[in-house]
């Protein structure tokens, strides 16, 4: 449980006064930072703290939010703050509970996504650095999507992974085998804004009853990345992929790139997670070569 005075600068920092001793739960779900509610009756705060980051970790998380705030239709928590005490990096925002959704929740939430990915720039990257996970992440710019996915996404990871003893040069060798096909297995659209890390726990419902989103990765990127994230562990409501194709359709056969879309956050689960991941990230890349 949080320390209370601990607890009591966050709160400070976060522009509340203290009236009344606060309400503390605990909030399970993530793998990476601690996570809190603090509530009394005239605030809830969402907190979250890790002593082990880089101080930049909670500032681009911050700044991603932002650029989904100011660049969708979604209901984006407000951060009230970012900042360090004592050991401890720290995020406060707007608390989203669970709310009841709405009959059209679904299919909102997808067009709502798919008007998000018209968004583009020229090219494929962000103008800053940010973390897929807790794994820092590389967006410098590159003019070709494949280019950026190899050079940006699968090197790294790669490398990694044989670093930490994960993976050997065999695996590399077969990673290398998919660069030299990969510009012509994925359809040539604009560079799109992506939120990059689109799985069911990083989507929620606001208080509002609309659906939310929140943990970005976010870029410009291939927004095929996106709708195949949200299939890596049971995907979402068959309303929400009807609601992104009335508004964007996809390129025909998308299924079938699903597993290799879906290769730099199965490199990223291998880094962080280990080896129960390695088997369905080698297969993947077999059945592509």
């Amino acid at each position: 449980m949080l320390n209370p005075e601990l607890l009591k600068e966050i709160i400070s920092k976060s522009g509340f006064a203290i009236e009344k001793e606060p309400k503390v739960s605990s909030i399970g779900g993530g793998s990476i930072n601690q996570a809190y509610k603090v509530s009394t009756d005239n605030f809830e705060i969402f907190i979250k703290l890790n002593t082990g980051v880089n101080p930049s970790f909670f500032e681009v998380e911050r700044k991603g939010l932002e650029i989904l705030s100011e660049n969708s239709e979604f209901e984006v928590p407000k951060v009230y703050s970012v900042d360090q005490t004592g050991n401890y990096s720290f995020l406060s925002m707007e608390y989203f509970g669970a709310g009841k959704r709405k009959p059209d929740y679904w299919y909102t939430a997808g067009s709502r996504l798919a008007k998000m990915h018209k968004i583009s720039e020229e090219k494929y990257g962000l103008s800053f650095n940010n973390y897929m996970g807790a794994l820092p992440q590389d967006n410098t710019y590159h003019d070709s999507w494949a280019d950026f996915f190899i050079e940006r996404r699968l090197k790294p990871q790669v490398e990694l992974a044989i670093n930490k003893g994960l993976m050997d040069h065999s695996h590399k060798s077969l990673f290398e085998q998919l660069y030299v096909k990969l510009d012509s297995l994925v359809p040539k659209e604009k560079p799109s804004l992506i939120h990059g890390d689109l799985w069911s726990g990083n989507i929620m419902t606001a208080n509002n009853g609309e659906a939310t989103i929140i943990d970005p990765a976010v870029h410009f990127g291939h927004r095929e990345s996106d709708l195949a994230m949200t299939q890596m562990f049971g995907g979402f409501s068959t309303e929400f992929y009807d609601g992104y194709e009335s508004v964007y359709p996809l390129e025909p056969d998308f299924s079938s790139r699903i597993g290799l879309l879906n290769l730099y956050p199965l490199l990223i689960h291998v880094n962080l997670f280990g080896l129960g991941y390695l088997r369905e990230t080698i297969n993947n890349v077999k059945r592509y070569i």
